[in-house]
C-alpha cells in the first residue's frame, strides 16, 4: 500500500508502473498515514505524458496540502488539484486548461484525465547530467559527465573516455582534460595520452600552439604542447571570468575596473596592453573559426566579433548574462536569460547571419511554481554555449526541479537561416 507524509507536506515520484512511490527522504517530514485515509473525490486522475522531451509535473492538493511529483505517466488521488511543470525542453500545455495559463493549471472540478507535452525542436539531442560541452574543428563533441569526460563524433557517437572535471579541444583536435586534483592530461584524438602536467588553477580556453591555458582570480599559467607551465602572468585588475587565445597567439583576458577592460598579453605571457570596453560582471571569450575571438559580457549585454569573416559589435542585445559563438561560416550565435530580475531563469537563443540579420532565436520561457515548498523558479538557468563549426549550439544549462534538486543538462540544437522559431 502507498503511503504519503500527512499532515506534513510529502514529494512523491512516479515509478515505471504508474504508481505513485514514496522516497525514502520523505520519511523525515512527519507520521505516516495511508492514501486511503486522505479524503477527496473517489474518483483518481490520470496525468499523461507525451512528447519526447523530459518534464515533471507537481500535483498539490490544496484542500489536503499533499503534494506527488510525477516525472513520468502517473495516477494520482482526485482533490483540488493544482498542477505545474518543470521541464528543460518545451512545454506543450495541459490537456484540461487553456493556453494562457501557460505551466500552471488548476485542475477543473471532476477532470479524471489530463494530458502534458514535453517536446524536444527538431533536431535537439539532449545530454541530462552533463554540465559542460566543447567542439573541435571536425565537428566532434566533448560532453562533461559528473566526473568523466566523454567525446563523439560529429553525428554523435561515442568515441571515448576518460577522467575529468574540465575539458577543452585544441585547434587540432586535441584535448587537454583536468580532473580534480587539477592534474592535468592531454589526449590526441583517439583518446591516446600524449602529455601531462599539473595547475593549481582550472582549465579554461587552449592555445593555437597546441597548449593549454589555466586560470582563477589572480592571473594565469601558459601550458606549452607538452604540458608545461611556462609562464605565469598576473591581471592588472580583478579577472572578470573569461580568458582566450586568438590566433596568432595573443592572449585576452577580461578583468573588471569601473570600466571592463581586456589585458593583452603576447604568446609567452609578456603584458602588451590594456583596452577599455563598456563596463561588465562577467564576460565569455570563446575562439571563433578563424582565428579570431567572439566576447560578451553582461552589464551593457554587448556581443562583439572580430575575425577574418566578420567584424562588428553588437550592443545592448538583450537582457540578462550572454554568452556567445560563431560557427565558420561566419554566423554569430548568443544566449541569454529571459528573466533575470532575481535569478536568471529561461534561455533565449539568437543567431545572426553574416549581415547581422536576426536568422533564427527559439526560447525556452522562464517557469514559476508558486506552490512549490522554497523554491519559486524553475526549470532552465543558462550556464554556457559553444558554437560547431558546421552550425550546431551546444547550450549548458542548470535544470531546477519542483523539489528543489538541480540536474545539468547540454541541449544540442540545429539553427536554420530563416523565420524565428519562438
Amino acid at each position: 500500500m502507498v503511503r504519503l507524509v500527512w499532515p506534513v507536506v510529502a514529494f512523491v515520484a512516479c515509478d515505471a508502473t504508474n504508481q505513485p512511490t514514496l522516497p525514502a527522504a520523505a520519511g523525515q517530514h512527519g507520521p505516516l498515514v495511508d492514501v486511503d485515509e486522505i479524503t477527496g473525490p473517489a474518483q483518481p486522475v490520470t496525468i499523461e505524458f507525451l512528447g519526447d522531451g523530459l518534464g515533471e509535473v507537481y500535483v498539490y492538493d490544496r484542500s489536503a496540502d499533499t503534494i506527488v511529483i510525477c516525472r513520468s505517466s502517473c495516477t494520482v488521488p482526485g482533490g483540488n488539484l493544482e498542477l505545474t511543470v518543470s521541464t528543460p525542453v518545451d512545454f506543450n500545455g495541459f490537456s484540461a486548461c487553456n493556453a494562457d495559463y501557460g505551466p500552471w493549471c488548476p485542475l477543473p472540478a471532476g477532470t479524471t484525465f489530463v494530458t502534458v507535452s514535453f517536446m524536444r525542436r527538431p533536431g535537439e539531442v539532449d545530454f541530462p547530467g552533463a554540465s559542460d560541452a566543447d567542439f573541435d574543428s571536425a565537428n566532434n563533441l566533448m560532453l562533461v559527465v559528473g566526473g568523466s569526460v566523454a567525446v563523439f563524433d560529429s553525428v554523435l557517437q561515442p568515441k571515448w573516455s576518460a577522467p575529468g572535471v574540465r575539458a577543452r579541444f585544441t585547434p587540432i583536435g586535441n584535448l587537454f582534460v583536468q580532473d580534480a586534483t587539477h592534474h592535468v592530461v592531454k589526449y590526441d584524438a583517439t583518446g591516446t595520452v600524449i602529455a601531462s602536467g599539473m595547475s593549481p588553477r582550472e582549465l579554461a580556453a587552449t592555445t593555437p600552439s597546441d597548449g593549454a591555458l589555466l586560470a582563477d582570480v589572480t592571473g594565469f599559467d601558459i601550458m606549452n604542447a607538452s604540458a608545461n607551465v611556462i609562464a605565469t602572468p598576473t591581471y592588472t585588475k580583478p579577472w572578470a571570468g573569461c580568458i582566450a587565445a586568438s590566433g596568432d597567439g595573443t592572449i585576452t583576458a577580461g578583468v573588471q575596473g569601473f570600466w571592463t577592460f581586456v589585458d593583452m598579453y603576447q604568446a609567452d605571457g609578456s603584458f602588451l596592453e590594456e583596452s577599455e570596453r563598456d563596463s561588465a560582471i562577467q564576460c565569455t571569450l570563446r575562439n571563433d573559426w578563424h582565428g579570431g575571438l567572439v566576447f560578451t559580457e553582461s552589464e551593457f549585454d554587448e556581443i562583439s566579433v572580430t575575425d577574418g569573416n566578420v567584424t562588428f559589435d553588437y550592443s545592448y542585445v538583450e537582457s540578462g548574462p550572454t554568452a556567445g559563438g560563431a560557427d565558420a561560416a561566419g554566423n554569430v550565435t548568443w544566449a541569454y536569460a529571459v528573466d533575470h530580475q532575481s535569478d536568471p531563469f529561461g534561455i533565449k537563443v539568437v543567431r545572426l547571419d553574416q549581415p547581422q540579420h536576426d536568422a533564427w532565436s527559439m526560447i525556452r520561457p522562464p517557469q514559476y511554481c508558486s506552490a512549490c515548498i522554497s523554491v519559486n523558479d524553475v526549470g532552465l538557468s543558462l550556464t554556457n554555449l559553444v558554437v560547431a563549426p558546421d552550425g550546431r549550439v551546444a547550450i549548458s544549462a542548470l535544470w531546477y526541479h519542483t523539489d528543489r534538486s538541480v540536474t545539468p543538462i547540454v541541449e544540442i540544437f540545429v539553427p536554420v537561416n530563416g523565420p524565428s522559431a519562438h
